[in-house]
């Protein structure tokens, strides 16, 4: 499966048994794991707004073909993290990736900080 993430929480995903992949142009210092950087936005895309920068990054993946692109994914492991910079929740370039790459895998979900979730419940409490 595919997922998606952030470097800030890369030692979590490791921890949980997830590959990470560095999808980002220039991944953060004494960061040593897989990259692929076909993924990556191009240097001058690192200062564009949001607009140009969707633009232009739906230039990238339309020059790249799915199929081999889960293919060359797939041999990097079974439970990949497709990491950048940006926390959950931020315009980020994995987002699209994984927007692109659902058409194909499904959903593909952001892992996030990996903090459990609090479930409510309205069930009463014998104890």
């Amino acid at each position: 499966m595919i997922f998606t993430g952030n470097f800030s929480n890369l030692e979590k995903y490791k921890k949980a048994g997830y590959v990470p992949v560095s999808i980002a142009r220039y991944p953060i210092k004494n960061y040593f794991g897989a990259t692929y950087t076909k993924l990556a936005p191009s240097k001058d895309m690192l200062h564009m707004g949001e607009v140009e920068y969707r633009k232009r990054y739906a230039q990238i993946l339309s020059g790249l073909n799915k199929s081999e692109v889960l293919n060359e994914l797939s041999k990097m492991g079974s439970n990949i993290v497709l990491i950048c910079y940006e926390k959950e929740g931020e315009f980020c370039h994995r987002n699209l990736v994984a927007e692109w790459l659902s058409e194909v895998t499904g959903e593909i979900k952001e892992l996030g900080d990996m903090k459990p979730k609090k479930v409510e419940s309205n069930q009463i409490s014998c104890f």
